[in-house]
């Protein structure tokens, strides 16, 4: 039985890893595919899901003796959201010639399985396009397992179908749907860094019309470099009078900075040389503040002798503007590619180490290496197995929590909870932690402090999260301080401060979104950066506050701030007054 269950979970864990390469070869691709006609983009993105599913029926997850279950549907239903109708056809047919091909009992059951997977997709690209929320990626999941409930029922024996269906069932309700929100989550992230890029290609296009459509003015200096006329455009655009600026010298009428580019025109101008797109700020009366270019040519009369300067000027604040949009569309393209690239990266990383663990101690214990299954090293490796199996259902459930947060659709339910409690349980879990790592941890909460009305759960992984982030990242004889007060507005504080090794100003930012770890001072260390950004929107679902100050080489210390609603008043005996406890919804 054990052994079963290993192969299983084995199994499980390899069908997920399946989905992060499927989102690495959908990244790798997309800038490739991006430049192909439709349909030979969208052909191939049917072959890439079609040969991934082909994958996941080649490590099939053992529900019971003789009964099967894969992730093949939800890769299939996902292909024609994510690449095209053409692509969830495609998808469907290998599928369903592969399943046809490998034979056995229920093959052509299989098949229509993927078919309806391929046709739920086809039907939802065709009516929505792309998904585009976790709770519709959800619903179409858990959809899928419904459709498929009445064609497995026609198993014949020895499958059996509504045999089938009892042991079956249970599983792809949680894999179909679940399955296809991870998988959403993850290809999402390309999807994101696409558009940042199509934004940036929308920037440069309306750069380019800005330019070829900009309206110009005409101007002429005499000889002594002056002006001597300046068209009407001139004051149309700028709103400046004419007199402004007639009868005086360029550098006459320089009021900003004295740049480089400034010298360099000034001398053009003494060496009678043509110049073209000078560039130079001017202020309207209005008070706004518009960028202007001048191009202009020499002009000599038949003998050779100077007799001043004509030519052009435009206003390119809309230029100016348009190219620090580019400028910001390029760093966001930038930066979610980057995001995306470090996301994969670590999630590849967290989840190859413990299915190496459950891989290969399963497969000891499978094939009894170390002698008969009674031997003591085979407890170890099964207290390894369980270890892996919780980290990934942990790194999962931060991922699912993240999701719901980010869609404004997680709930919490407030309890009567006390501080102290609540510190107490998370320093349990991290106190043999602590004690590897020879961090002192010094717990000073106060047991008198009035009692919480918070979502228990949340606020104890918060408490877990910021503790076991202030030992992590705290050398050895260093320590980490917990203590609680009431702040002057009827709120209270929860403050976790370490001696460890700090973060840099330029890092406090980033650490507070998802997916992101301090870069400078603080190394990064293991971990996929959900933790702080977690705990952060868990508090705020609370109406509260997380603040994290910190200094590289001295230490880092957080404050966890509640406001005085999530306070309980005390009565005259110190008691806590009783208040409804209720479910409270609330959305990031």
């Amino acid at each position: 039985m054990s052994d079963f269950f290993y192969q299983a979970a084995s199994a499980l864990l390899q069908n997920f890893a399946l989905l992060i390469v499927l989102a690495f070869a959908f990244s790798l691709s997309s800038a490739y595919l991006a430049r192909l006609s439709t349909y030979k983009r969208q052909g191939s993105y049917g072959v890439l899901f079609g040969v991934m599913a082909i994958l996941c029926m080649s490590f099939p997850i053992t529900v019971m003796p003789g009964v099967i279950a894969d992730m093949r549907n939800v890769v299939i239903l996902m292909a024609a959201p994510f690449g095209g109708p053409l692509a969830g056809v495609i998808a469907g047919l290998l599928g369903s010639v592969y399943r046809l091909f490998l034979g056995g009992t229920g093959a052509e059951i299989g098949a229509a399985g993927i078919a309806i997977a391929a046709g739920l997709g086809i039907g939802f690209s065709l009516r929505f396009g792309r998904l585009r929320s976790y709770r519709a990626t959800f619903i179409l999941g858990a959809l899928m397992t419904v459709v498929t409930y009445p064609v497995y029922t026609l198993l014949p024996a020895p499958a059996d179908g509504p045999s089938f269906l009892r042991h079956v069932i249970p599983v792809m309700s949680v894999l179909n749907p679940f399955g296809a929100v991870i998988l959403f989550a993850i290809l999402n992230l390309e999807v994101k860094r696409r558009r940042a890029e199509a934004a940036l290609k929308h920037s440069e296009t309306r750069f380019r019309d800005i330019v070829e459509t900009a309206s110009d003015w005409f101007w002429e200096m005499d000889a002594e470099l002056r002006f001597t006329y300046l068209s009407s455009r001139f004051t149309a655009i700028t709103g400046l009078q004419p007199s402004v600026m007639l009868g005086k010298r360029r550098d006459e009428l320089w009021h900003g900075q004295v740049t480089r580019e400034f010298k360099q025109h000034l001398e053009d101008l003494e060496a009678r040389r043509p110049f073209t797109d000078f560039r130079y700020p001017i202020r309207t009366p209005s008070g706004d503040l518009h960028y202007l270019t001048a191009s202009g040519k020499p002009v000599f009369d038949d003998r050779g002798r100077f007799k001043g300067y004509r030519g052009s000027g435009g206003d390119i604040t809309g230029e100016v503007e348009a190219m620090r949009q580019l400028d910001n569309a390029r760093r966001r393209a930038e930066e979610s590619s980057r995001i995306k690239s470090t996301f994969l990266a670590n999630m590849s990383h967290e989840l190859r180490t413990p299915l190496n663990a459950v891989i290969g101690f399963s497969e000891i214990m499978r094939d009894e290496l170390l002698g008969p299954i009674g031997n003591d090293s085979y407890k170890q490796y099964a207290s390894d197995i369980n270890s892996s199996g919780r980290f990934l259902l942990e790194l999962i459930n931060d991922i699912l929590d993240l999701s719901k947060v980010e869609a404004g659709r997680y709930e919490i339910y407030p309890e009567r909870q006390a501080v102290s409690s609540l510190v107490q349980n998370a320093w349990m879990l991290v106190s043999e932690r602590a004690r590897q790592r020879g961090v002192q941890v010094r717990n000073e909460v106060a047991e008198d402090l009035p009692l919480l009305h918070v979502d228990p759960r949340l606020m104890r992984q918060v408490m877990i999260n910021l503790i076991g982030n202030a030992v992590k990242f705290t050398d050895k004889g260093g320590e980490v301080a917990i203590t609680a007060r009431l702040l002057n507005d009827g709120g209270l504080e929860v403050v976790i401060a370490d001696s460890g090794i700090g973060i840099a100003p330029e890092d406090l930012d980033e650490i507070m979104e998802p997916f992101r770890q301090a870069r400078h001072g603080a190394q990064t260390r293991d971990g996929t950066g959900l933790g702080l950004s977690l705990s952060k929107a868990f508090v705020e679902l609370h109406g509260g506050k997380l603040l994290v100050e910190s200094c590289v080489g001295v230490g880092t210390t957080v404050r966890v701030q509640l406001p005085k609603e999530h306070v309980l008043p005390q009565s005259a005996d110190g008691s806590a007054a009783a208040i409804p406890i209720k479910k409270a919804g609330s959305q990031a």
